[in-house]
């Protein structure tokens, strides 16, 4: 009977435990550091673009952000050209703005310190896009369902280099994402 007890008892406390603690166990995802400043990132997004037309690898669309929404104040985005032709294939993927091909990855744009007016379009903050940038790496890892992204992107704003890293190691959520998301 005191083993019925104890278990009464302890069933809510653990149930409360693991409902409390499950949405701040996100809140480590990731985070993005811009010339120093972190900035965390707790949801991330993957659509997948499909085969090239020679099908040898496979376009993925990822956005990782401060929050779930369409209004994110800080946020990363870009196309990944996987090596495989089916999935998000581990290995070191290298900036190309020009061409596409396995192990690559471009249309880059990172924005942080965002607002947005009463139409949801940025009125603030700063929107850094791919044509800015100067070169990056991004290294992939995956254990099961959860992939790792770890990047470091160079930018030049008005002659001033920008450096940008971080990284994302989260359950990835299926939606549509694109290089036109969020505008400034």
């Amino acid at each position: 009977m005191k083993n019925i007890r104890c278990f009464m008892i302890l069933t809510p406390v653990l149930i409360l435990l693991f409902v409390s603690c499950s949405k701040e166990d996100n809140e480590d995802a990731g985070f993005i550091n811009i010339d120093g400043k972190k900035y965390v990132l707790t949801y991330g997004l993957f659509d997948d673009a499909g085969l090239d037309a020679g099908n040898t690898y496979r376009n993925f669309w990822l956005r990782f952000q401060s929050t779930e929404g369409d209004q994110p104040a800080h946020f990363i985005v870009f196309k990944l050209y996987s090596y495989s032709t089916s999935v998000i294939e581990e290995g070191t993927y290298n900036y190309d703005y020009i061409q596409t091909g396995a192990g690559l990855f471009s249309w880059v744009k990172v924005g942080y310190d965002l607002q947005y007016d009463e139409e949801g379009k940025p009125d603030g903050g700063t929107v850094l896009t791919d044509k800015q940038v100067t070169g990056g790496s991004m290294a992939v890892t995956t254990e099961g369902e959860i992939c790792r992204f770890e990047f470091t992107i160079g930018f030049e704003v008005n002659d001033t280099p920008v450096n940008v890293s971080g990284e994302f190691k989260d359950v990835l959520d299926k939606g549509d994402v694109s290089y036109s998301d969020i505008k400034k």
